[in-house]
């Protein structure tokens, strides 16, 4: 669990992660330099529960924080943890459990996001999975669906088989500054997966706090950031053998949801002239991941919702348009 600032969400994330009914864990809190009182914290749960281990180190980032542990973690399935979210008591036994017995990679389990402004909660949402086991030639038929059920978003709703990782050198990327490292490891895992599972059950409380997560705050680089994402993903269906032109409308979809929508809400927030902006937009097409049949492609509505009518105005060079309906 990487540790910085925390305030007085630290003590809901750690005691969920140390009341679990699995005891045999290791918890590492990597103190990324907090300045609040974060640190003496984490030194008085490592003082209170030998299971706990604390680093201290300058402020360096999510991806090296994470990183740090990694190297050292001793269990032999990991799970990672955001600073201020929470735990069902049993997440840990009863995924662990389903890994060991099917020999998994990794196991994916339902999470709940509970979205909160000015101390207010203003929405909430579960994203679900079937409770399966999928072997690597089964991905290439599933992974668009799993993917719009958010498997690929995060990594904290997930036990990974420490040797699968260290086998494979999957690691957190440090050029990620302020989101999407997850999606970029999530890449590298499907690269390598021989065998993952999915559970029903939701087991992790995701909190965006606007103002303190870091998935809300803007982050300068974050165009070249978004560019990572689908040309990792396109990697990964090279892996899995998948020709994207056989996936036309799912491709077409992804792409705009996950690419083309994140790029127009960045635009927007950018103090550039509309000519820079259509400049930039006009460049998307050659990004090596948007092939030439996503131009001519038609999103169903129904299915798709608001992508639909967002890549039929970016096709049409409704530029403005298309930011505006963004907006």
């Amino acid at each position: 669990m990487p540790v910085y600032n925390s305030g007085i969400y630290l003590k809901t994330a750690v005691e969920s992660i140390l009341n679990q009914s699995l005891k045999e864990i290791e918890l590492i809190l990597v103190d990324d330099g907090s300045t609040d009182g974060s640190s003496e914290q984490c030194d008085d749960y490592a003082q209170q529960d030998s299971r706990v281990v604390v680093i201290h180190q300058k402020n360096a980032g999510i991806c090296n924080a994470r990183n740090v542990a990694l190297k050292i973690a001793k269990g032999e399935y990991i799970g990672f943890s955001d600073h201020d979210d929470k735990h069902h008591p049993d997440m840990l036994r009863d995924n662990y459990e389903i890994a060991k017995t099917y020999e998994l990679d990794f196991i994916k389990f339902c999470k709940r996001t509970i979205e909160i402004k000015k101390g207010k909660t203003t929405s909430v949402w579960d994203n679900h999975f079937e409770k399966q086991i999928y072997e690597r030639f089964q991905i290439s038929s599933v992974i668009f669906r799993l993917a719009e059920n958010r498997l690929l978003s995060c990594v904290w709703d997930c036990l990974f088989r420490n040797e699968f990782l260290k086998n494979n050198n999957i690691m957190f990327d440090p050029f990620f500054k302020m989101g999407d490292e997850d999606f970029d490891f999530m890449n590298n895992c499907f690269l390598y997966v021989s065998k993952f599972g999915t559970n029903d059950r939701c087991y992790y409380y995701h909190y965006i706090r606007y103002a303190f997560s870091t998935s809300t705050k803007y982050a300068p680089n974050k165009l070249e950031v978004l560019k990572r994402f689908p040309n990792g993903f396109l990697k990964v269906m090279k892996s899995l053998s998948m020709n994207p032109i056989d996936y036309r409308q799912e491709y077409a979809y992804f792409i705009t949801k996950y690419y083309l929508s994140p790029v127009l809400r960045q635009l927007n927030k950018k103090d550039w002239s509309i000519a820079e902006k259509k400049t930039y937009l006009r460049d998307v097409k050659c990004e090596r991941f948007w092939f030439d049949f996503i131009s001519s492609t038609i999103l169903s509505p129904v299915k798709c919702g608001i992508y639909s009518p967002m890549l039929f105005l970016y096709n049409l060079k409704m530029f403005r348009i298309a930011l505006y309906f963004t907006k």
